[in-house]
């Protein structure tokens, strides 16, 4: 997935997309309102098979915010200039999240963990 942004092979963002998506409708906490609607937002207006999908309630409190807050506005403007990289930052931020929420022990950890249950004793 990051190698989907680095590289801005923006016909796998529909993918990524799709898949960021999922995982924050089923962990909600995982990235807040704002990041989770730019970081959506940014990779449909960089796919280049942009569909707009997003439901109607979320598109209107999008325009509201941006409309009632000036400072949440500057930033969503501000994008325009260095959009990839803020599009990489999001990406970055929710994989991070996602690593932290499911960390997957590395290869030390796992024959730590197995010779100990191995090698306990009286467990010959």
């Amino acid at each position: 997935m990051w190698q989907v942004v680095q590289q801005r092979d923006i016909m796998h963002y529909g993918k990524l997309e799709e898949f960021v998506a999922l995982v924050t409708e089923a962990v909600p906490d995982l990235l807040s309102y704002r990041q989770r609607s730019h970081l959506i937002l940014a990779l449909r207006a960089r796919s280049s098979d942009v569909k707009v999908e997003a439901s109607e309630a979320d598109f209107v409190e999008l325009v509201q915010t941006l409309l009632k807050d000036p400072a949440e506005r500057e930033h969503f403007l501000q994008l325009g200039p260095s959009y990839d990289s803020a599009l990489q930052m999001l990406v970055w931020e929710f994989l991070s999240r996602l690593e932290q929420l499911l960390p997957v022990p590395d290869l030390k950890q796992q024959l730590s963990s197995h010779l100990e249950v191995q090698y306990l004793p009286g467990t010959r």
